[in-house]
């Protein structure tokens, strides 16, 4: 740019600061909502699910011992291992979101402690949920599914 007299040097840097001070404030917004969504929507509805199911065990096994009850019990064994992961992950991604390398002048540190330790918990903690999204009914689930958005206009 600057050897096509497009954009002066200070002008070329002023613009990478502007995209990278971006890129970071996008991810701070896209952390702070993924931590509000998981913390109030998705863990209380898994729960509320794991909660379903092992009422529907109890229930079973009041009738008769003899009631298979191998589906719900799988069931609740993964969704709670998976809700105890994803609870793990998101104290941690809540503690990478404290640290000062968040608020540091200097935007390529920022930007960069982002890609380098944000994204990454971001990533742990969306795979953990994708797989309760997956195991848990749909009517629990809180936030529509893609078929929902795909074909339900």
């Amino acid at each position: 740019f600057k050897r096509h007299c497009v954009f002066t040097e200070p002008e070329c840097l002023s613009r990478v600061e502007i995209l990278l001070e971006n890129y970071s404030k996008v991810l701070a917004i896209e952390s702070a909502t993924m931590i509000e969504m998981v913390r109030q929507d998705i863990l209380p509805s898994v729960s509320a699910y794991i909660a379903k199911l092992s009422n529907a065990i109890l229930s079973k096994r009041s009738v008769s011992q003899d009631i298979p009850c191998a589906t719900e019990l799988s069931l609740v064994k993964k969704l709670s291992f998976l809700a105890d992961s994803a609870y793990e992950k998101l104290e941690a991604l809540e503690a990478v979101l404290a640290d000062p390398k968040t608020v540091s002048v200097n935007v390529l540190t920022v930007s960069t402690y982002y890609r380098d330790a944000v994204i990454p918990a971001m990533d742990a903690l969306r795979a953990d949920v994708d797989q309760m999204e997956w195991h848990t009914a749909s009517s629990y689930w809180p936030y529509p599914g893609y078929e929902d958005l795909m074909f339900q206009i």
